[in-house]
């Protein structure tokens, strides 16, 4: 675990590994040593899944945000999920410094849970909010997510998308 922490350490949530093949690898593997020694087969059910975490890394350029303009990329550390497990809720929310002397803009979206699996949620999202202006999400805005490790203060999870996530508890931002 110490070890996965440290290699994800200044990776900017994984935006540093994108197209560095081996420290992908190797952050991989560390993720799937972890996994393995995860004995939990009922993670959904874990006292330990309620609450907001931050997001570390990932490999999913789409949630670093890396094909919009810079400033509208989400901040280093500043990529959040609020799980709310008793009622099947899950709220996304990143920040953005599009203009350096204004506050930061905020951009969320709410999601329904449906477990399928001990492990295994579908994700139905229903409002994405961009600063003060929301919308509601379309039907086809949906996917996965995977519980693989959890406890006290580490998540790692998997998407329908193929992609990993491994997120710290944190404090509602």
């Amino acid at each position: 675990k110490r070890s996965l922490l440290e290699m994800v350490e200044g990776t900017e949530s994984g935006r540093k590994t994108i197209g560095d093949a081996r420290a992908k690898k190797e952050i991989n593997s560390a993720i799937e040593c972890l996994e393995t020694l995860y004995s939990d087969l009922t993670p959904l059910k874990s006292p330990f899944l309620n609450g907001c975490w931050r997001l570390i890394y990932t490999d999913s350029e789409e949630i670093l945000g890396t094909k919009r303009p810079g400033p509208f990329q989400p901040l280093p550390s500043r990529i959040f999920q609020t799980l709310d497990v008793p009622n099947l809720r899950a709220v996304n929310k990143e920040e953005a410094l599009p203009v350096s002397f204004l506050p930061p803009l905020r951009s969320s979206v709410q999601a329904r849970l449906r477990p399928v699996s001990t492990k295994r949620v579908d994700v139905q999202f229903e409002r994405f909010q961009f600063g003060p202006v929301g919308v509601k999400a379309p039907e086809s805005a949906r996917g996965w997510l995977e519980v693989t490790y959890v406890d006290g203060d580490l998540r790692i999870s998997r998407g329908n998308k193929n992609h990993v996530f491994v997120l710290v508890r944190d404090e509602e931002p």
